[in-house]
């Protein structure tokens, strides 16, 4: 098998002619982002730090601290079973799903050439 032929079966298959791919080194975007470009998420964590203006001059919260008081505040006075979920999943982490469905090796074969036979085109009668 010659370097230019792709290997069926391998991640190499998906690959551009050789002539085309980067060589070791070669960046896919020499120039960079250009400057002056604008990062929303840089922004929006520059806010997040800054004093609230808000009306009472003696509360110096910045709008990060702000927003989580809301959250908070609509998980406890609203009892937003969501956003409980949500702030316990901050701090732990969504749970690991599992399913169990209880099937054994030849009833899962089954299952799978039944549904292979449904996904399959149907040819012209």
């Amino acid at each position: 098998m010659s370097e230019e032929e792709p290997k069926t079966g391998s991640k190499q298959a998906n690959l551009p002619p050789i002539e085309h791919q980067f060589k070791p080194g070669e960046s896919g975007n020499p120039n960079g982002r250009p400057k002056g470009a604008i990062s929303i998420t840089a922004m929006v964590k520059e806010r997040l730090k800054e004093v609230y203006p808000g009306r009472d001059n003696a509360e110096k919260k910045t709008y990060a601290q702000k927003i989580i008081d809301a959250i908070f505040d609509n998980a406890i006075k609203n009892n937003d079973s969501r956003t409980i979920k949500d702030v316990w999943a901050y701090i732990d982490g969504q749970p690991k799903a599992t399913l169990d469905i209880g099937a054994d090796k030849e009833s899962l074969s089954e299952l799978t050439d039944i549904l292979r036979a449904i996904a399959k085109p149907k040819e012209d009668e």
